[in-house]
């Protein structure tokens, strides 16, 4: 476990893991309050404003590991077009002088990539990781009093975001798509919201949890400040594991004398009771030949049985019945 990234058990407190788990990953939305779950200190250690001023100072940030916004609109001329570099030149590094001037002037601060920007946050997507055998990135959001609200969308990934200081209104509406892929992102200018599910006021060391496909909005308050981090957790789905097969009936499991599979898998199915018998054989000398562990593995995700805290999705989960 890296040094100064809770455990999945203490970033859920008081809930538990098995409760998470089964009431509420890729199902439903869930807050922890900071009074119940450790104080609002509790994510202190993982951010702060300050360490948000130093990243964005130090001027190593560039265009696309930065975001400033005021509600729909989008900042422009904030970076430097070109500095020489040895022989040539680099472009799009942020000038400090010019994102803390937006940012004063009430424009939303996003830093996209904050994993690989800040060691803590780097830490705690690493924790999620590995708990739930998934892949998972963080944004760091820095909003100004009175922040507009953006646009009603939904994310692909669950996302657990933690209110690092100040406090912000979030809404949580019913999910557009339930448990949405990655080819089916939410469109840029947003959807129409369904019914609200949760209205809620975060404040700092509160934890919100939305499943991938919940739509939400998040807006500012008139008196404070936001600071949070959320980190975005794609879980591996049957869907990965049927594409990964796919491929490797196309093209071969790889062993000396191997013969690919050669069917087109873009086209419609029409087959003669032959073609079927082959289609049947193919298939299943196929997927005897596929381990699934090393399979999962190669899409650089841990395998559910040697997860100690979830199945790596809902979609996952297996029974007696549906092994």
């Amino acid at each position: 476990m890296d040094a100064g990234a809770p455990d999945l058990a203490t970033l859920l407190q008081p809930v538990s893991v098995a409760d998470f788990v089964g009431e509420h990953w890729d199902r439903a939305p869930m807050v922890v309050h900071a009074r119940d779950g450790g104080g609002p200190d509790r994510f202190a250690h993982i951010l702060t404003p300050d360490t948000v001023d130093r990243l964005v100072s130090e001027g190593g940030l560039r265009d696309g590991a930065v975001r400033l916004t005021r509600g729909a609109e989008v900042a422009g001329g904030w970076s430097v077009p070109a500095l020489a570099w040895g022989p040539g030149h680099v472009r799009d590094y942020a000038r400090p002088e010019r994102v803390f001037d937006l940012m004063r002037a009430g424009w939303t601060l996003t830093l996209p990539r904050a994993e690989q920007a800040d060691a803590a946050v780097g830490a705690v997507c690493r924790m999620l990781r590995e708990a739930f055998g998934a892949h998972a990135t963080a944004a760091v959001v820095r909003a100004p009093v009175g922040a507009p609200a953006g646009v009603h969308r939904y994310d692909t990934t669950n996302q657990f975001v933690l209110q690092c200081a100040g406090s912000q209104r979030w809404r949580v509406f019913a999910a557009h798509i339930h448990q949405p892929l990655p080819d089916e992102a939410c469109p840029a200018d947003g959807v129409a919201p369904g019914p609200l599910v949760l209205d809620v006021r975060l404040e700092a060391g509160d934890l919100l949890f939305i499943p991938r496909g919940f739509v939400f909005r998040a807006s500012g308050l008139d008196h404070t400040r936001s600071l949070h981090v959320s980190v975005g957790v794609r879980p591996t789905t049957w869907n990965d594991v049927v594409q990964a097969v796919v491929t490797q009936l196309r093209e071969g499991a790889g062993e000396p004398g191997d013969t690919p599979f050669r069917v087109d898998t873009r086209g419609a199915v029409a087959l003669s009771e032959e073609q079927e018998d082959h289609v049947d054989e193919a298939v299943e000398n196929t997927l005897l030949d596929v381990d699934l562990e090393e399979l999962v593995q190669a899409l650089g995700h841990r395998m559910a049985g040697t997860n100690t805290h979830a199945p790596l999705s809902a979609a996952l989960h297996t029974t007696e019945d549906a092994p």
